[in-house]
């Protein structure tokens, strides 16, 4: 009975709920605590994606009014397009394969794409921080020349058995796991560069979201990034705060980075769907 509650108007939102849980746990009914739990969870999501978007709308607002990034003041903090291409250019050898030193220096400044977006990019930037660690742990465990390039790690996890070991690190999930985030933000960033000047961005990003990593990420995760992305800026805001006052020179070194970026993604899809492992759990 949940109706001793009523008596306590005056506690705190939290208190009512730690008074609910309390009481529930003390229950047999098992059915009644499963959707307890369940609403619960529901309405804790809510709440936080609520302050994401609150945070960030306040903060992408007041940029607006001010015309100006206030995040960061020195131009070696911003996103440089130039310096993407650059590393993904240098990545493509020989053979259709990838240079793995210069792949994850690409993958850096991607990183710095993420953190400079804020809270409302954490769930692709959170996932790129954590495999390009990943990534770099088994490739300083094996120095070998095993794992200088995507081509040579990923035949050799193959031949050692080294994907069927679940307490194994593995270098070609982590690379698969990378590989979805690029196509998010390539596909993110090509939708960019279409749009006019005072264009919107977050509907294209809730739709490139839904076309690319959100199948691949659980419905919570799911409702959490399509919430957050509700507050992206317009087009010129958000380059802005990524790039620094120097938009149009961004703009201008974005096909480029599309397309060694493309390339890079077209070959990581080819190799590891001849491999039949572009499903790898």
């Amino acid at each position: 009975d949940l109706s001793s509650l009523s008596r306590e108007e005056s506690l705190p939102c939290s208190r009512k709920w730690l008074l609910i849980i309390l009481q529930l746990n003390g229950s047999s009914n098992t059915a009644l605590k499963t959707h307890f739990s369940c609403t619960l969870i529901y309405i804790l999501i809510e709440f936080e994606v609520f302050c994401i978007i609150m945070a960030q709308k306040t903060e992408l607002h007041q940029s607006e009014i001010n015309g100006e990034v206030t995040s960061v003041q020195t131009s070696e903090h911003f996103f440089d397009f130039r310096s993407v291409h650059d590393n993904f250019a240098a990545c493509l050898i020989d053979d259709g394969d990838i240079e793995l030193d210069t792949y994850v220096n690409a993958y850096r400044e991607l990183q710095k794409f993420c953190q400079l977006m804020g809270s409302v990019f954490g769930f692709v930037g959170s996932e790129i921080s954590s495999k390009m660690e990943a990534l770099e742990q088994v490739r300083t465990a094996n120095k070998s020349n095993n794992f200088s390039t995507m081509k040579k790690m990923v035949q050799f996890e193959i031949d050692k058995g080294m994907l069927k070991d679940s307490s194994y690190i593995s270098g070609s999930r982590t690379l698969l796991r990378l590989h979805r985030g690029l196509d998010f933000l390539r596909q993110f960033l090509k939708r960019i560069g279409e749009l006019q000047p005072g264009d919107k961005t977050n509907t294209i990003g809730q739709e490139v979201y839904d076309e690319t990593l959100g199948k691949y990420h659980s419905w919570l995760i799911r409702k959490g990034a399509r919430l957050a992305m509700f507050v992206l800026p317009t087009r010129d805001v958000l380059l802005e705060r990524v790039c620094g006052k120097n938009t149009q020179s961004a703009l201008s070194a974005l096909p480029d980075m599309l397309l060694s970026t493309n390339e890079v993604y077209n070959r990581t899809e080819l190799y590891f769907k001849e491999k039949d492992l572009l499903n790898l759990p």
